[in-house]
């Protein structure tokens, strides 16, 4: 039987990078991979029998599920998104997930989607949490990144006055805050800038915000082109991380590896996101500590008096590692099966 890894095509032409860190997490359980098999198309897999770990956030053409009959599944960190629940939950898709149940759930909302339909399913956690095995925390470095740091911007009068009154205070920092979020400067995006320091300014003094590097996890296809380039970006951008000091991020899976790897991290949660964004959380955030953000304000348990330095130092929290060991024996076991 072949092995097979997950990859993604988007309806626009940008991409998310954590799709590939997700599946470098489940690659490293494969002595090889034979064949790349796009999420959105399983159901159009034809030739020699292949197993697969379906991990991650499911999906974005719901009519192209369930799956191949070529196709041999493992389900851990299986995510059913809300905005696609209905059709992922009908009688054919239901009937095949109980075919290849248990099903391991990245979070506590899907083990109750699929409780409820009566499939055996549980929290495993998220693949991503098991990649310390590849991947070592290095050498500590002084950088801290800042991968996707959450904000509001609002193009109003009133908003525009409060960012333009900041520029004129704070024109060099937000400036260098704008090149690394943007690379372009024009009076949109230097707005963005001073929103960005507007909600950040009173947790992060303005030496880690000026010397932070900024990284996004979105990009464009027409820059970084074809999955072995895609799978090289998201390879470079784990070793970053595992020589971080420290990461500020609102992405799960910047967040969740660096969990794994053991750089410290914080993660941003926007308190007031869509359902579908909301739904994917339950049970991870749990395991981070989280920068909650309320409308333009952060506020941050470990965090009493005093704003975040570059002296400020942490540790994570450690109840990720209960699941690790089921997660790791899970893929094993399915992977060494011929």
């Amino acid at each position: 039987m072949q092995n097979g890894l997950l990859v993604y095509t988007e309806k626009y032409n940008i991409f998310n990078i954590g799709d590939y860190i997700q599946s470098l997490a489940a690659k490293q359980f494969f002595h090889k991979i034979d064949v790349l098999i796009d999420r959105e198309n399983l159901d159009k897999y034809t030739g020699e029998k292949v197993k697969i770990i379906l991990n991650g956030w499911f999906m974005h053409s719901p009519e192209n599920w369930p799956p191949s009959q070529f196709i041999n599944p493992l389900f851990v960190s299986f995510h059913i998104n809300s905005a696609v629940e209905k059709v992922l939950t009908n009688e054919v898709n239901i009937a095949y997930l109980k075919k290849h149940s248990p099903i391991g759930c990245r979070d506590n909302n899907t083990v109750t989607i699929l409780r409820e339909k009566n499939v055996e399913a549980y929290f495993s956690g998220c693949l991503t949490l098991t990649l310390a095995g590849k991947y070592k925390k290095n050498k500590q470095s002084d950088i801290i990144y800042f991968v996707d740091p959450y904000f509001d911007y609002y193009d109003d009068a009133y908003h525009s006055l409060c960012y333009i009154k900041l520029l004129l205070t704070h024109y060099n920092l937000i400036n260098k805050i704008t090149l690394s979020l943007y690379s372009v400067i024009n009076i949109k995006t230097l707005k963005k800038g001073a929103a960005f320091y507007k909600s950040y300014k009173d947790l992060f003094s303005d030496e880690v915000i000026r010397d932070a590097v900024y990284i996004s996890h979105i990009y464009s296809n027409t820059y970084i082109i074809g999955h072995t380039a895609k799978f090289k970006l998201a390879d470079s951008l784990l070793k970053k991380y595992a020589s971080a000091k420290f990461v500020v991020t609102s992405r799960i899976h910047c967040a969740l590896p660096c969990l794994a790897i053991g750089t410290p991290v914080l993660y941003v949660e926007n308190v007031n996101q869509k359902k579908s964004s909301f739904c994917r959380l339950s049970g991870l955030t749990e395991l981070l500590h989280v920068i909650k953000y309320n409308k333009e304000k952060l506020s941050c348990e470990l965090i009493k008096k005093n704003k975040i330095t570059q002296s400020f130092v942490f540790n994570n929290k450690l109840t990720h590692t209960l699941f690790v060991e089921k997660l790791v024996k899970t893929c094993e076991i399915f992977s060494s099966n011929t």
